[in-house]
């Protein structure tokens, strides 16, 4: 655990002297971000939105059966999501910013139940994962936030309550023991801290207050629609609203040789999708986070990245990745490089070991270090792997003899 914290401390003082950048002034930086960058950034919005789009029969198969679920959960959680106190601060998805641009809570379930059906939508699909993520975020913010101030504003206080009162519907829900499970949401958060940025980090990129819709990595989702389009889709995602995430120019620069993207920070909302996917799907407490009592013999090493925990390198884990991956690459929230660490943990690979043995590694040093620029390619594979795209049928060229 001390090593835990002396990266975390690394990680994040060493970020606060430098120059920050908006996403949406890129192009306006010289000399950092590339043709490259920007073709990675595309790839990735088109390989999550292609998926959202036309998801294959085994990811379909574990869309259907999280979406059931999530929709009663919807259900039970009715008067929270229509609260007015609680949107935004805590539940998203049904907000006039959201996936679905202000729908009720039966609105919601019907448009995330109908993901089991064949008249499904790729926002749909959306809608339901990023509901989903709201409701694991309730989850752990309730059990791991102390309550406001008395000098709080009355939002954050309206927050905290929200959490409060969804914790105890969430957890009957699920099937598990209030206290227990409080127990293990903790020991997850504490666990996860050390691969995702803090909150002072988070209040650090958006102190400025700004709230802009998402389209795709780096905003290019307009562009990644035109070529689904061209494949024969006829439903496209919506934008969903975001704080403006600003962006360290010396991550970038880190990252310049390479073409990766960042979105913002290595993501937190990754796992606790996966958190909650495991809840829900296998009616079990993750055992991902516990490398390497599950796992005691695997040389987690960058080398050996084939070598996997088998009892999680399963074909339904497999598909949740890319579940996850759709959405926040499709989305436009996280990007490859920012999801790759927390995806390769849950199909039992995990190299953080490697790069706490070395305490001196910034998060820059990270950056070179664990992924070598490879992200875009690994996390658009898996995403390709769970995509049926239609076959395109060539065109007959006129005058031909059709005998």
């Amino acid at each position: 655990m001390k090593s835990l914290c002396i990266i975390s401390f690394v990680l994040i003082g060493s970020l606060f002297a430098a120059k920050i950048l908006d996403p949406k002034n890129l192009e306006e930086v010289t000399g950092v971000v590339t043709d490259k960058f920007k073709a990675n950034a595309l790839a990735q919005s088109y390989a999550g939105r292609a998926f959202l789009t036309w998801p294959n029969k085994d990811a379909n198969t574990e869309l259907s059966n999280l979406c059931r679920l999530v929709a009663k959960l919807v259900t039970k959680l009715k008067a929270q999501l229509d609260d007015p106190k609680c949107q935004g601060g805590v539940y998203r998805s049904n907000t006039q910013n959201g996936a679905t641009g202000g729908a009720t809570a039966d609105k919601l379930a019907e448009a995330i139940a109908r993901v089991a059906t064949t008249s499904a939508t790729p926002n749909d699909r959306m809608v339901c994962i990023t509901t989903m993520g709201d409701i694991a975020q309730a989850m752990v913010d309730s059990q791991v936030k102390s309550a406001p101030a008395q000098t709080a504003e009355q939002k954050d206080k309206d927050a905290w309550k929200c959490q409060q009162d969804s914790y105890p519907i969430i957890a009957a829900f699920l099937g598990f023991d209030a206290a227990k499970l409080s127990e293990k949401v903790k020991e997850f958060s504490t666990k996860r801290s050390a691969n995702s940025m803090t909150k002072n980090k988070k209040k650090e990129e958006r102190a400025n207050g700004e709230f802009k819709k998402r389209s795709g990595i780096y905003y290019t989702g307009p562009d990644a629609d035109k070529k689904l389009k061209e494949k024969g889709a006829t439903s496209f995602i919506n934008q969903i609203g975001w704080p403006v995430q600003k962006i360290e120019e010396t991550r970038l620069k880190a990252l310049a040789p390479s073409g990766e993207p960042w979105a913002g920070h290595i993501t937190g909302s990754g796992p606790e999708c996966y958190f909650m996917m495991d809840l829900l799907l296998e009616k079990k407490f993750p055992i991902w986070i516990d490398y390497p009592l599950y796992c005691p013999k695997a040389n987690f090493k960058l080398e050996n990245l084939n070598e996997r925990c088998s009892v999680l390198n399963t074909p339904q884990r497999k598909a949740r990745t890319a579940i996850v991956l759709g959405f926040l690459q499709g989305a436009g929230f996280h990007s490859s490089f920012e999801n790759h660490l927390c995806t390769n943990q849950y199909t039992g690979f995990n190299y953080w070991p490697s790069i706490l043995a070395d305490s001196k590694k910034t998060d820059t040093g990270h950056t070179d270090y664990a992924i070598k620029g490879k992200a875009t390619a690994e996390m658009n594979k898996i995403l390709a792997s769970f995509t049926s795209e239609p076959v395109q049928k060539k065109r007959q060229k006129r005058g031909s003899n059709l005998k």
